[in-house]
């Protein structure tokens, strides 16, 4: 099958997740992948040939295509999307699935198809994977509008990567024979650079975290947290914020205030590539994400922490999204948390490092919860989203 994926931006580095999928589907014989993009990111570092860019700014024959639509057929294609509407005008024919990753990119692909009389002539796939669910439709009434119409066309299938999301889905409105299945997968190559080297009294306790500077990842409760740990518990202590965006300065400016600023580091963000060998060097993962009261953003399922599982790391997990998926109820490797609670992340911590036996081989846990986010599982579930799209179209 020729499988075309639609997104407006190829390939972030929080959505690493993204590129993965393609490359799975590549080394199968099933699929020929290619991807529509309005920007292309990260090209050496994720190289993949079959990449159409579309501009953002409409050329003169796209102006002129336009004016002739409006005043002789009556078809008004807004100006940001005219370049997506030539791009099907010539395209639709060449691709036998469409696969949207997330819900806001798969709107004005709709659009376009719709003002062509194409939109429900084909499979499409829409990935949903957090804030297009979670946030988008709550706080945008024309978003919601737009995406519960789409999700009645009978060839488009809508993909939750948690149960948690399929459960966001169903609350907004969509109809349960619409949602499939596909679980998020982590990469396989975390597994290979597995932490041999585990903490014991008397070593620097390492902690880490990888996400955004954005509000809702948490990282202000975890610096809280962490300064009482150091103060209370274990002084000999260090902190990792793996990272960039708009709250690390005030991130930074609080480890000032809590006094504690020599044991956090700030390293920015690192590539995907060398993220497993950061993560390994350290002996504890926190991700204190929350859900956010004004946007209400929470976890959809985060790769990150199914990455540091892979390497061999206890967890400390807040109980939002699909977090508690991932790491089942508390156990000797990991502590679910509420959210927005510093003291409670305190508390973790200490009954970690007090019980000791999680800094050692958490191989059995690993292999037994990571068993459901393989590579093999997402294709077999994704393959299914797409026959199911197809049936509904041949319908």
């Amino acid at each position: 099958m020729k499988i075309l994926h639609f997104v407006s931006h190829f390939s972030l580095l929080s959505e690493t997740f993204i590129y993965d999928e393609i490359q799975a589907l590549e080394k199968t014989s099933l699929h020929d992948n290619s991807v529509l993009t309005f920007e292309r990111h990260l090209e050496q570092d994720r190289p993949f040939s079959r990449v159409q860019v579309l501009s953002k700014t409409p050329s003169r024959a796209q102006k002129l295509r336009r004016q002739y639509l409006k005043l002789f057929k009556g078809i008004k294609v807004p100006r940001e999307d005219l370049s997506l509407y030539s791009y099907w005008a010539q395209n639709f024919d060449s691709f036998d699935i469409i696969q949207v990753h997330f819900g806001w990119n798969a709107i004005p692909l709709c659009q376009t198809l719709k003002l062509l009389g194409l939109e429900k002539k084909k499979p499409i796939i829409v990935r949903c994977q957090g804030s297009d669910i979670n946030s988008a439709p709550l706080l945008d009434e024309g978003y919601r509008r737009r995406f519960l119409e789409l999700a009645q066309y009978p060839n488009v299938v809508l993909t939750a990567n948690s149960e948690f999301m399929h459960q966001k889905m169903l609350k907004l409105g969509i109809a349960p024979a619409k949602i499939h299945r596909v679980a998020n997968a982590f990469n396989r190559s975390f597994l290979t650079q597995r932490k041999k080297h585990f903490f014991k009294p008397g070593d620097c306790l390492k902690l880490v975290n990888t996400a955004r500077f954005i509000g809702w990842k948490g990282q202000r409760y975890l610096v809280k947290g962490f300064a009482r740990f150091v103060r209370e518990v274990y002084a000999n202590a260090s902190l990792t914020l793996i990272g960039d965006g708009e709250t690390q300065a005030q991130v930074k400016q609080l480890a000032v205030e809590e006094g504690i600023s020599e044991k956090i580091k700030f390293p920015g963000s690192i590539p995907h590539h060398q993220l497993a060998e950061a993560l390994s060097a350290h002996d504890l993962y926190v991700h204190p994400s929350i859900i956010d009261p004004l946007t209400h953003q929470e976890e959809g399922l985060p790769i990150s922490v199914l990455e540091a599982m892979a390497v061999g790391l206890p967890l400390v997990v807040t109980r939002t999204g699909g977090m508690p998926e991932i790491v089942g109820e508390d156990n000797t490797f990991a502590r679910i948390v509420p959210h927005q609670d510093s003291d409670a992340i305190y508390q973790a911590l200490k009954e970690l490092f007090e019980a000791g036996n999680g800094f050692q081989d958490n191989s059995a846990y690993a292999e037994q919860r990571l068993a459901a986010f393989s590579t093999v599982n997402q294709l077999q579930d994704l393959t299914a989203a797409y026959v199911k799209a197809l049936q509904h179209c041949q319908r």
